[in-house]
């Protein structure tokens, strides 16, 4: 099963459609903020985020399972990195920096613009880059 998170009512809309005229029923399209994720459907095993933050959202982190893997976009506009996760199967998450990138901006809800102290900072995070 897939579950993805869109904020943008008409393009929640549009996907639904399309995934019903192609007749994809494993796929589940849910309204609310990408940043929040979808705590409801959790743990999951992979977290893909299609467009760049500029902090990692704790929820995510909270919300990928034992063992399960993360890509996101992490940056402004002026430039982003894709950092990959892993949760060990011990709960242990190791980052690692994979390549420079430039995806939209993630949109965050009003709320969410407010100061978060739980943001994770990327530099405290003990990312690493990737091995060639």
């Amino acid at each position: 099963r897939v579950d993805a998170v869109e904020i943008r009512p008409s393009l929640a809309e549009r996907a639904r459609a399309t995934l019903a005229t192609l007749g994809i029923s494993n796929v589940r399209i849910h309204r609310g903020s990408g940043e929040r994720g979808l705590r409801e459907a959790a743990p999951f095993d992979v977290i893909l985020v299609s467009a760049g933050a500029q902090a990692v959202p704790p929820a995510l982190v909270e919300q990928l399972g034992f063992g399960g893997r993360m890509a996101i976009p992490v940056g402004n506009e002026l430039g982003q990195q894709l950092l990959v996760a892993a949760r060990s199967l011990s709960g242990e998450i190791t980052w690692e920096q994979r390549t420079a990138c430039m995806f939209v901006p993630l949109v965050r809800t009003e709320r969410a613009n407010q100061a978060d102290p739980t943001v994770r900072d990327v530099n405290a995070m003990g990312v690493v880059p990737a091995r060639s």
